[in-house]
């Protein structure tokens, strides 16, 4: 399953769901074969926030462990699922393990302008790890804002052939730039993927993993007006009452620059320094 065919099913789950607390985080976590589904709604605000990931399609005389999770809280979501399967299987290549995993949140901002552009920047960091002998593993993973793709990747690798992949975007930091209209914007953000495993027959093992629980974050938005000049002290709301002018710290705080006066100070103590220690060497000489 693509991330945004799984991606629409997450959204599909959360416009479904029945009405449950108020409160908006929420986490699931699955192991083996079982399926998860951890839900917390508030329509009565229209913002809710999901996490929803299921393992299984596994078959018995294998070493084996499967697991995926999800969270989800606002301007915050988070996935990752693993399979490692080993063993000697006579039967025909095919998906003997698989993880999938999904998180997502909906909201309503309200803005000071009847009209303009909000810039919201998406931080999203992770890896993908995959062994194999004798398998193929593949990774599906997406990352969407509004109608954005901000980050996707479908990959199979394998040492029964070539490995292919098709990327989108990025990991790292990207601004995702969103027009409002009647004062109002109504924000999904989403976070999906699938990891599988299968065997090429005989014996084969396949460890395969992808860690995006620490994705993706939304950081300090930027208000603009209709011409792209940048509105200073913006006024935004949320029913959900997530901060986005504040935003979520990102993963790697940035370097605090070093004024170019300071630079040239240290250059000119280490000289003065280095001109007193030879002048003291030669006073040493002469004596």
């Amino acid at each position: 399953m693509s991330p945004a065919r799984f991606l629409a099913l997450v959204l599909f789950v959360i416009a479904t769901a029945p009405s449950f607390a108020s409160t908006v985080d929420a986490v699931a976590q699955g192991q083996g074969t079982q399926n998860c589904l951890d839900s917390q709604t508030n329509f009565g605000i229209s913002a809710s926030a999901l996490a929803l990931c299921s393992t299984g399609f596994t078959q018995g005389g294998l070493s084996e462990s499967i697991s995926a999770a999800a969270r989800a809280s606002y301007g915050d979501l988070g996935v990752s699922g693993s399979v490692s399967i080993s063993g000697n299987s006579l039967a025909s290549s095919g998906f003997f393990g698989r993880a999938l995993f999904g998180a997502s949140f909906s909201d309503v901002l309200t803005f000071g302008v009847s009209a303009g552009s909000i810039s919201i920047p998406v931080d999203i960091a992770g890896n993908i790890i995959n062994f194999i002998s004798q398998a193929a593993a593949q990774i599906t993973f997406g990352v969407s804002l509004g109608s954005t793709t901000v980050y996707a990747i479908s990959a199979v690798a394998t040492d029964l052939g070539p490995s292919s992949a098709q990327v989108t975007g990025s990991t790292g930091i990207t601004n995702v730039l969103i027009p409002f209209t009647g004062g109002q914007l109504r924000l999904d953000a989403g976070i999906a993927g699938s990891v599988s495993c299968m065997n090429g027959g005989g014996s084969f093992s396949c460890s395969s993993a992808a860690d995006f629980f620490n994705s993706a974050r939304l950081l300090a938005a930027t208000v603009f007006d209709t011409s792209g000049n940048q509105i200073l002290n913006p006024s935004i709301t949320s029913e959900s009452g997530f901060d986005y002018l504040a935003g979520v710290s990102p993963h790697q705080p940035a370097p605090i620059p070093v004024p170019a006066s300071a630079l040239m100070l240290f250059a000119a103590l280490l000289s003065l320094a280095g001109a007193r220690r030879l002048k003291k060497i030669n006073l040493i000489r002469q004596a």
